[in-house]
């Protein structure tokens, strides 16, 4: 996003494992990116209402990284940001319908309340990184993946919004394209 939208909503923005707010919206916004699909819905319409719009063919969104969120680029996996912290005690309550089965799968103490999103264990000091095991038992390897499960989804609905919003500009037929593939996870 441009700085100008940045200044506006920081809380909109990916919070990395050290607090630092960065310069990525969160794929938890849906301020971001309900932004993200009418302005690419407006660019797609501009083109349409102009005397050359027969000539064109198609459109392509390379979604701001060419298809890979921002963060991920970075090296940083695990979004602290209010928004994604919703998002994520959402999901967990949605796959872990009541607070003991909560439990079960995250400890003792885990409250709907309390649960927050992981941590990135390589992050921390090397001789802890160092004695993880390479095949981790489910439930120590169970934040990491409920996470990525997180972003999977999150990751096909803006995908879906996106392109929903851009073919609803068009009233003809057009080849639409897409760079969004490549979340490295």
């Amino acid at each position: 996003p441009p700085d100008s939208w940045r200044k506006l909503n920081k809380a909109e923005l990916f919070v990395s494992d050290d607090g630092e707010t960065t310069r990525w919206a969160s794929l938890a916004s849906d301020v971001f990116w309900d932004k993200v699909n009418r302005v690419s819905a407006a660019i797609v319409r501009y083109c349409e209402s102009r005397p050359w719009a027969e000539r064109v063919i198609g459109y392509t969104n390379f979604t701001v990284n060419e298809g890979t969120h921002g963060p991920v680029c970075e090296g940083l996996l695990f979004d602290h940001g209010q928004p994604m912290q919703k998002r994520w005690r959402a999901f967990l309550q949605a796959k872990y319908p009541d607070e003991g089965k909560l439990r079960a799968a995250y400890g003792a103490t885990a409250t709907w309340d309390n649960v927050a999103v992981p941590r990135d264990r390589l992050r921390e000091p090397v001789p802890q990184v160092t004695s993880n095991l390479y095949w981790q038992d489910e439930a120590m390897n169970r934040p990491l993946r409920d996470y990525l499960e997180l972003q999977r989804e999150l990751w096909h609905l803006r995908f879906t919004e996106l392109s929903a919003s851009m073919a609803s500009a068009v009233d003809r037929q057009v080849i639409m394209l897409y760079d969004c593939l490549k979340q490295t996870q």
